[in-house]
């Protein structure tokens, strides 16, 4: 980033060294070299040296003849830099200048200008006055202005006349009064001659009589356009506006002042030059706090009654790209819910430039950080969700937002913004398993530990804490709400749980409940089988079993088989036989699984 303004004119590049640096516990450098070359903005107009120039030329010159040459420089480069010159102001119509080399050369012979500073012989008694504009080839043309007197000498090309010696009279413009010559300007009107005779002798002398000139004439301005650009960056003292004027009168009644007035301009940005009706800057455009400024030139001659004109100049500001748009802030945080919609609003940018049209206008994107494109930006600076964002995928991003303005070379700046993505209570508790299979003796008192389930929620805070119950009506068991202990509610007889149900286990459904609003719960089925307990004795199926054998019965002859059952289960049911008493003899044996 740039810390402080730059000029192409005073420097066009920089040359900057740059290091990386880790931080491991032995630091590693890199480096690289980088150049900035700085590209032109045209902010320098052509400007002449000298401004005013001063040239002769014989009367009758041929056509084509090359009076003077002017030239102008400017500090751009490029279209920047190229110029183009014009006449501007060329009253009489005879010069003409050459739009690339700056030479004037003359289209009409002879030469007729306006005679200047008669009463002063060391004046020109003819000259002619040409504006000369240098302008630029910028996107946004600069323009300097060089002002040319053109002497014309007269050449020997009239037969001389003699003119009255003896006498000139001169008549008021109103034929009211004859007075005699003072030296003031007038204009001829003819001769007579005057005959005194005395006898037979006479003498004749011619009598000049001229007309003397009355301020009858108002001034009048040249100029058709009444409107001019200036660039808001042009140094004091450009000229901006040539406001000239003429007065068909002669002598001091022809003798014109310039003065400047305007009620929109009350801090003098702008002044005339009295004598020329040149009109330039006086301080920088920047302290005015319009765009348009409507400035009134009045002209007035010397005569007696003093005859006055006036015309309105519109100057129009032109603004330069020189401002660079600015966040309020470079770092923002904000925190948005993940349950926030598609299209709705996070937040706004607002960024200031002080630039005026298309430099003012500031168009913002995202340029880093919007993986998956879960945001979006309108050219307004309003930031949305553009797709649904899920917390427990990613809960922060890391956006850098740019604002750029509209100009020609746009100027731009960058903020950071954290949004860190709060939970929604999205997501539902989910048990470790689907099915949980626990065992409990039988015969065990209530309050037995049974087993434990256990889930749990993506969700965090208060949308992840679990609370952990039975479905409702459960008379057999209960669950402690916050571990998802289960424990027995009364003691079991595994022999009547057959009986009733003809299973052997207890079949429930567990639920967990997360803390959020509305809550979510998840669901679980607990199976609790009620294991067997040897507390019943096998039982003979009759009390007493009675038989006959014949006494001379083979050895291991079957004489009966006697059964009998156990209400237990598993290995408490296997049952073994044994003869306990009365067979002290050893005549008879006992088969051990079969009862035999």
């Amino acid at each position: 980033m740039t810390e402080g303004g730059l000029d192409r004119e005073t420097k066009d590049f920089y040359r900057l060294n740059i290091s990386a640096r880790d931080d491991g516990d032995v630091a590693r450098y890199g480096y690289m070299q980088l150049t900035i070359s700085i590209t032109d903005v045209n902010d320098e107009p052509p400007t002449f040296s000298p401004s005013n120039y001063m040239a002769e030329i014989k009367e009758r010159a041929d056509v084509g003849t090359a009076v003077i040459r002017v030239e102008a420089t400017d500090g751009d480069i490029g279209d920047n830099a190229q110029i183009v010159y014009t006449i501007q102001s060329d009253p009489s119509g005879q010069f003409v200048v050459d739009d690339q080399t700056g030479v004037v050369r003359t289209k009409t012979s002879p030469l007729q200008c306006n005679r200047v500073c008669q009463s002063a012989p060391q004046c020109v008694p003819y000259s002619c006055l040409l504006t000369v504009v240098a302008r630029d080839r910028g996107l946004i043309p600069l323009e300097g202005r060089a002002y040319i007197t053109v002497a014309v000498i007269d050449e020997n090309d009239h037969d001389p006349v003699i003119p009255s010696i003896l006498l000139s009279l001169i008549l008021s413009q109103d034929m009211q009064h004859i007075t005699e010559d003072n030296g003031t300007q007038a204009t001829s009107i003819g001769e007579s001659v005057v005959i005194a005779t005395t006898g037979s002798k006479f003498g004749k002398q011619k009598v000049t009589i001229n007309v003397l000139d009355l301020n009858d004439n108002t001034p009048r301005f040249t100029t058709t356009t009444l409107e001019t650009v200036v660039m808001e960056n042009w140094p004091v003292g450009n000229n901006i506006f040539l406001a000239g004027a003429v007065d068909a009168d002669s002598g001091l009644n022809s003798k014109l002042e310039y003065t400047l007035r305007s009620s929109q301009d009350t801090s003098g940005i702008f002044g005339i030059d009295q004598h020329k009706g040149i009109i330039s800057l006086r301080k920088p455009t920047t302290q005015l706090n319009r765009s348009t400024v409507t400035l009134t030139v009045t002209v007035k001659d010397s005569g007696v009654p003093q005859r006055t004109a006036t015309i309105d100049v519109t100057v129009k500001i032109q603004d330069v790209n020189d401002h660079t748009p600015v966040f309020p802030r470079n770092v923002y945080s904000i925190s948005v819910l993940e349950s926030k919609q598609e299209n709705e609003i996070v937040m706004k940018f607002v960024a200031t430039d002080i630039d005026q049209g298309r430099n003012g206008e500031l168009v913002y994107t995202i340029i880093r950080g919007n993986e998956n494109k879960r945001f979006g930006i309108f050219p307004d600076g309003t930031l949305y969700i553009a797709h649904a964002l899920d917390r427990e995928t990613r809960d922060m991003y890391s956006l850098t937002i740019q604002v750029r303005d509209c100009g020609d070379m746009p100027r731009g700046s960058v903020a950071n913004v954290t949004i860190y993505v709060l939970d929604a209570n999205d997501n539902s508790p989910e048990f470790s398993n689907t099915t949980y299979v626990f065992s409990v003796p039988e015969n065990r008192p209530a309050g037995t530990y049974v087993g434990k389930v256990q889930a749990a929620d993506n969700d965090v805070d208060q949308n992840a804490e679990l609370t952990y119950s039975l479905v409702d009506g459960n008379t057999n068991f209960s669950i402690d709400y916050v571990t998802g202990a289960i424990y027995t509610r009364r003691s079991f007889d595994r022999e009547y749980v057959m009986e009733t149900s003809s299973v052997e286990f207890y079949s429930f459904d567990a639920l967990a409940a997360d803390g959020g609003t509305p809550k979510l719960r998840g669901r679980s089925v607990v199976k609790v089988y009620v294991t067997d307990v040897n507390d019943n004795p096998p039982v003979f199926a009759r009390a007493l079993f009675s038989t006959v054998v014949s006494e001379n019965a083979a050895k291991d002859y079957n004489v009966i088989k006697m059964t009998a059952t156990d209400a237990d289960n598993g290995a408490n049911a296997v049952l073994t036989y044994a003869i306990i008493a009365g067979n002290s003899a050893g005549k008879l044996n006992s088969g051990r699984t079969t009862g035999s």
